[in-house]
């Protein structure tokens, strides 16, 4: 519908959406399918703006590198990693920054460089849920349940209604309830 009226801006998001939805639902083929659709129809967006155009790249870079870290092709995930940060240190998208940290310390994670991808995400965004989500992951990765605990339980605190608190709270919740069974 979207493409049919021609409101590529909103189609390219939702395009990126469902590619965000399927990689996180382990399906990274159709989430590498999806964001390439959402950055195809980026560039149909009527009289980009150079700002434009590198938000679109760096979303485009963003993707690839999650894909490649799930597809253990972390070489790969790397550099797209340091090339949407270029794009991110031309400065035309300062809102953008607080993503990268996520990215980085994302890729570290699935190439299980556990402490690498927590000094990296605790650059990130501390009230989304999935940063915290990874987080603890990390710590339960090194070993140290003490910290674990401490970031499952910010998940589960966290107030949002979000993709990321979908996929962060199941994972929390079995954690805690493992560490703390109820009684009965």
């Amino acid at each position: 519908m979207q493409m049919k009226a021609a409101l590529f801006e909103n189609a390219a998001g939702s395009a990126n959406a469902i590619g965000r939805i399927s990689l996180d639902a382990g399906d990274i083929a159709n989430a590498h399918r999806w964001y390439g659709t959402g950055y195809e129809t980026a560039k149909k967006i009527p009289n980009l703006k150079p700002e434009q155009i590198d938000l679109w790249e760096w979303r485009w870079l963003n993707a690839q590198g999650r894909v490649a870290a799930r597809r253990g092709q972390v070489d790969l995930a790397r550099s797209f990693a340091a090339k949407g940060k270029a794009i991110l240190d031309k400065g035309t998208n300062k809102d953008q920054l607080p993503f990268y940290p996520y990215l980085a310390g994302y890729i570290e994670f699935h190439a299980k460089n556990y402490p690498k991808a927590i000094e990296e995400l605790l650059k990130g965004d501390q009230n989304d849920a999935f940063v915290l989500g990874l987080i603890a992951q990390a710590y339960e990765g090194t070993g140290d349940q003490t910290r674990a605990r401490e970031f499952y339980t910010k998940v589960m605190a966290s107030p949002g209604h979000t993709i990321n608190a979908a996929y962060s709270r199941p994972v929390a919740r079995k954690f805690l309830q493992r560490e703390n069974p109820p009684t009965v």
